[in-house]
């Protein structure tokens, strides 16, 4: 494994030891709950998450079969060189994803509606979507993936705008697929483990369905894990250009997905650490830098169209009302979405201080009732992890589903949404999400005295989405852009959990033939 420099400071190495623990404890829950339990949607595509624990055995006779076939694919793909190995994984994850959108023929729904009806209006000089009380008055995040819609209905046309939009997602999982083997090459120079993290990428197929998906999902994880890639080689080798290009996508990663802010505060973690590590000012300034145009880049987006339409941009949604709505009861589970901002929004007719009030005394209210109430604490929060995180489609099928599917879609593209087609590609996706999660459980432990505190930034990042939507508004698909994050850490883990395994066997056989 590429090693840094060892550091004696103390912060340094009290980071680095809560680090480990917080990143292994939670990986290792999230690994024996992936086992355990499998959350699932109906085939009619409610957005009501269910449990079972019928599928355990088969899960983990299925992981054992795929890591057989792992090692026979290892050994095949030796002398593959990386580079020629990375670029046919990105390949194939473009060629999947392209097909997949030409032959879906999903039309947007629901908010991707309203992104693309926001596009042909903003074209047609139309403003009506960003008056006080309209869609972009409350939720102006959404105005990042709304220009991008428009741009590409300027340079294609109305009538292709929406095949455009989901090449351009096919393009964003080839380009996160290529960083997130960059990110395996910088934690360890196994072969073997870039050999495993392309075939996760590839057989992790809700990062191929997302592509029909017209939203900055893609786009965010992306830049996200680009960003996570290139300031992870700024502190390593201090180069600038390093430094410049984690800060742009990360900046871009923000305009597509607020959310990435989670993202932000781990880039922020490594290079705080990295100056008390090199005693250099490099990665502080790195930091400044890339906090700041994050931020100018999302207020020159608010005040370029608040200039262009007339209306006030800045009192959207508070975000307290995501979390007073992530701690209540819902009719799809618990934390799901309830309606709640939404009622509180109109209720208070876009007041942002009204609804902030508001919103903090029903997070209070929560609080009180989970201290009183331990078991239902356990209770309420528990269902909230299991149904977001062992969820193995990450509602990719739910995303790429539509009205329109029945009469645009091949007989073929429908099967995958109901019936034994269906079933078989839910068990395959929760096979490689256990073997994701227990691989990077494994990686973390088995090399728990090699980890440096800035190789571990990836998977603190990956924590602090586990916290961030412990408390949020919970919503499967939110997980997918963390547990893509935990790839390298399962392609490093898998092969070096097998020769483990394989050491010790061979050590018993010595011992009995003795």
């Amino acid at each position: 494994m590429p090693e840094y420099p060892l550091c004696k400071n103390r912060f340094y190495r009290l980071c680095r030891a809560v680090f480990f623990w917080c990143t292994a404890l939670s990986f290792s829950l999230l690994a024996v709950c992936s086992i355990v339990v499998t959350a699932y949607f109906p085939e009619d595509y409610t957005e009501i998450p269910f449990l079972s624990f019928s599928a355990m055995p088969w899960v983990a006779l299925g992981c054992g079969a795929v890591c057989a076939a792992g090692v026979w694919l290892a050994k095949c793909l030796h002398h593959v060189p990386p580079f020629a190995l990375k670029l046919a994984t990105c390949l194939c994850v473009f060629a999947v994803s392209a097909i997949w959108a030409w032959f879906n023929g999903a039309a947007p729904e629901a908010d991707r509606a309203m992104v693309c009806n926001g596009a042909s209006n903003l074209l047609a000089g139309d403003y009506s979507l960003l008056r006080p009380l309209a869609y972009y008055s409350q939720f102006p995040y959404q105005l990042g993936t709304t220009l991008w819609a428009a741009l590409l209905a300027q340079l294609f046309g109305m009538g292709h705008h929406f095949f455009a939009f989901e090449v351009c997602n096919a393009l964003f999982a080839a380009l996160l697929t290529w960083f997130l083997l960059g990110i395996t090459q910088l934690l360890t120079e196994s072969h073997a483990a870039l050999t495993a993290c392309a075939a996760l990428c590839i057989a992790t197929f809700p990062t191929a369905l997302f592509s029909t998906f017209i939203y900055g999902t893609l786009a965010s994880a992306a830049c996200c894990a680009g960003a996570v890639y290139y300031a992870m080689q700024a502190v390593r080798g201090g180069r600038w250009r390093h430094y410049l290009a984690a800060c742009c996508l990360m900046a871009l990663a923000i305009l597509a997905k607020p959310n990435s802010a989670v993202f932000l505060v781990g880039l922020g973690l490594l290079y705080a650490l990295a100056a008390l590590r090199q005693r250099k000012a490099r990665p502080l300034a790195g930091l400044a830098l890339t906090v700041s145009l994050c931020l100018a880049a999302s207020e020159a987006m608010l005040l370029g169209m608040e200039a262009v339409s007339g209306f006030d941009l800045h009192s959207g949604e508070p975000f307290t009302a995501w979390i007073a709505m992530g701690l209540q009861e819902g009719p799809l589970g618990p934390g799901w979405f309830n309606q709640y901002n939404d009622i509180l929004y109109v209720l208070h007719q876009g007041d942002g201080a009204a609804i902030t009030a508001e919103a903090w005394e029903m997070i209070k209210a929560r609080c009180l009732t989970f201290v009183q109430s331990p078991g239902y604490a356990a209770h309420f929060f528990g269902l909230k992890t299991l149904t977001q995180w062992c969820e193995p489609t990450y509602a990719s099928f739910w995303a790429s589903c539509s009205a329109l599917l029945d009469n645009l879609a091949p007989a073929a593209i429908r099967a995958f949404y109901a019936g034994p087609m269906h079933h078989a590609a839910v068990f395959a996706a929760d096979v490689v999400q256990a073997l994701t999660y227990s691989g990077a459980a494994a990686a973390l432990w088995l090399r728990r005295r090699s980890w440096s505190a800035e190789a571990l930034i990836p998977a603190v990042i990956v924590f602090g989405g586990f916290v961030f939507h412990t408390f949020w508004e919970a919503k499967s698909l939110y997980i997918w852009s963390y547990a893509v994050m935990m790839i390298p850490y399962a392609a490093a883990g898998l092969p070096a959990a097998y020769s483990a395994v394989a050491k010790r066997l061979r050590a018993r056989r010595a011992c009995a033939q003795e």
